[in-house]
């Protein structure tokens, strides 16, 4: 499948930290992520948000002009990049909808288990886990992403490299053993969030595409 193209613009920012433990890093990079985020004014939010969803409707339609999707994606809660608007736009294109489910309970100890669900629309949702928005519909295994053509995964930071750095329960890296070998992985970002490379550990999946307000960038993992 090709890559979409990227835009112009924009330095990769450094990681706000000196070490190179990939642990450090990522502790680092999500306190400094979330830091930003909380305090970001809410008009600003907004236009971001606005922003992102053009920008990924419009690759969407570059990369399935005819073809309905099937695309796995994260719904979000402030102040994560906005998903919710996303998937109802896209869902009305046609495209199928799979959302993480998240209040799935597992042993003590165990991580938390990875299951699907299908989007119906904003009325089909219910606060789950952390009142993450979750589908009130029927509860996919983890290998309902084998039908995947595309991922939106969450984050709190990328690299140019494809790498990522997630909330740190593991549960997207998880989700993505299941994804077709060649199927993109998308990955919604702040510009200051964008950074050249991050130190990666084996369990980590790669991404293929950053997209942020003003930008979206091919990473050096393609799909």
């Amino acid at each position: 499948m090709p890559a979409p193209p990227s835009s112009p613009g924009g330095a990769a920012e450094s990681a706000p930290t000196t070490s190179t433990d990939p642990d450090e890093v990522k502790k680092a990079l999500r306190r400094t992520s979330a830091s930003a985020r909380r305090v970001l004014a809410e008009d600003t939010r907004r236009r971001n948000d606005e922003s992102r969803t053009t920008r990924v409707l419009s690759l969407v339609r570059e990369q399935w002009p005819a073809h309905k999707a099937v695309i796995g994606c994260y719904l979000s809660i402030s102040p994560e990049p906005d998903t919710l608007a996303l998937v109802a736009l896209l869902q009305s294109m046609g495209h199928e909808i799979l959302a993480p489910v998240l209040s799935r309970r597992a042993g003590t100890g165990a991580p938390r288990p990875v299951a699907w669900a299908r989007y119906e629309g904003p009325a089909s949702l219910t606060p789950g886990f952390h009142a993450i928005p979750e589908p009130k519909g029927e509860v996919l295994r983890a290998d309902a992403l084998l039908r995947a053509d595309l991922v939106i995964a969450s984050g709190l930071a990328g690299g140019l490299d494809g790498s990522r750095v997630g909330t740190g329960g593991g549960w997207f890296d998880r989700a993505l053993t299941s994804l077709p070998d060649g199927a993109p992985v998308w990955l919604l970002l702040n510009d200051s969030e964008v950074h050249a490379s991050i130190p990666q550990q084996a369990h980590d999946h790669p991404i293929s595409t950053i997209v942020t307000p003003t930008r979206t960038l091919r990473t050096t993992m393609r799909e």
